[in-house]
């Protein structure tokens, strides 16, 4: 028997399109140690706390795990004393046209300003970087 238009409609309306956090009961792990022998979480948090720099690119289908996983680093990061923040740049780009790298840039400025702002609150407002760090406005 063949699910109506309806109910596919609805159906597809009220699975929730975003991440899990870590602690979620509906987080099921993707990875068995058993079977792939390593957590690529564990070894991507290795690698960052290892280095002095660290830049990795997540690719794949929506709604595949990447942002989920993502979480997942920033908790074990975060358990080893790391200060991270998770930036969304969706709502500062248009994604349906190619993106400047001025745009680009002002997208990760305007996300960073957001995800500090959203941890710290207002607290952080009055602060500019500068070469050596963050100094009062």
């Amino acid at each position: 028997m063949k699910p109506d238009g309806k109910f596919l409609k609805d159906f597809y309306n009220a699975v929730s399109n975003r991440p899990l956090e870590p602690d979620d009961p509906r987080y099921v792990p993707l990875y068995d140690e058993a079977l792939a022998g390593t957590d690529p979480v564990a070894q991507l948090a290795l690698a960052v706390e290892r280095s002095t720099e660290s830049v990795r690119l997540f690719s794949g289908y929506r709604g595949t795990g990447k942002s989920t996983e993502l979480r997942r680093l920033k908790r074990q990061l975060e358990e080893s004393g790391h200060l991270v923040f998770l930036c969304d740049m969706e709502h500062y780009l248009n994604l349906s046209t190619p993106v400047d790298v001025s745009d680009f840039l002002m997208a990760v400025a305007g996300s960073f300003d957001e995800a500090v702002r959203e941890e710290y609150g207002e607290a952080l407002a009055g602060l500019k970087a500068t070469g050596s760090g963050w100094r009062s406005s």
